[in-house]
């Protein structure tokens, strides 16, 4: 049989409850006509009622442990919704929110790329977050993975790499070119200890916009996946970042 649910058989009680008849009643929860089946499932019914009562009650006076309310901020954080943590735990989703203030967890905003509730949590900006480090982005509301660090260390990193020159056309004088061309005739590429590779240009650029954050703001910047539906790297500075360590 179907499940049914709690909506249906209020109604079928109320339906009782009018006069209709118990084959009515059966026919519209969709189920063979039987009154001890009918029975049976409004009594069902009341006692898990009677269960959620009790419960509800045990959750007003209940006292939330430090533990309680991370294991509720974690199942907030991996995406269940505050009003389905409610009904979990039988409590209201007034409570949660004020759990997830408590735990300085981000709200998420309802809606895609809308700001999120950030302004109750107080961040240590001198935390400096880590390679695969998971993120909240509070300005697109949505979880991210940090990719890369762009700090002193990564320019160390830049430093230690070396040139190569890669001729990519032969070259000939002409009167549009007197000269070999870069991109053109040839290409200066940076190697990196890891094997990795870019345009000189391309890591003298990367390097130039490090020095630049750093004077500006004293702190590194991030590269970020942004791992929701759009599936992209995004670039931010520290305090646009939220550590999620729970």
């Amino acid at each position: 049989m179907h499940e049914l649910s709690e909506a249906k058989i209020r109604n079928a009680i109320w339906y009782l409850k009018t006069g209709k008849t118990k084959k009515f009643v059966c026919t519209f929860l969709g189920v063979n006509y039987n009154v001890k089946k009918l029975d049976s499932i409004i009594e069902d019914f009341r006692k898990k009622e009677l269960r959620e009562q009790e419960l509800k009650k045990l959750a007003r006076n209940k006292k939330f442990t430090e533990q309680d309310k991370l294991v509720i901020a974690k199942t907030y954080l991996s995406g269940e919704t505050q009003a389905a943590i409610a009904a979990r735990f039988y409590i209201s989703s007034a409570k949660v929110k004020k759990i997830l203030l408590e735990t300085k967890t981000p709200i998420k905003a309802r809606g895609k790329n809308k700001q999120a509730f950030v302004s109750h949590i107080s961040q240590d900006l001198d935390t400096k977050l880590h390679k695969d480090d998971k993120v909240f982005i509070a300005q697109y509301n949505c979880f991210g993975i940090i990719d890369e660090v762009y700090d002193e260390n990564y320019l160390e990193y830049l430093e230690q790499g070396r040139q190569r020159y890669v001729e990519l056309t032969t070259f000939k004088a002409s009167h549009k070119y007197k000269e070999p061309a870069e991109g053109i005739h040839y290409e200066i590429y940076w190697i990196l200890k890891d094997g990795s590779y870019y345009k000189k240009s391309a890591v003298s650029s990367i390097r130039n916009k490090i020095i630049k954050n750093l004077e500006e703001t004293g702190r590194e910047y991030y590269r970020v996946w942004r791992d929701d539906d759009y599936k992209c790297f995004c670039y931010f500075n520290r305090d646009k970042l939220y550590p999620v360590s729970i």
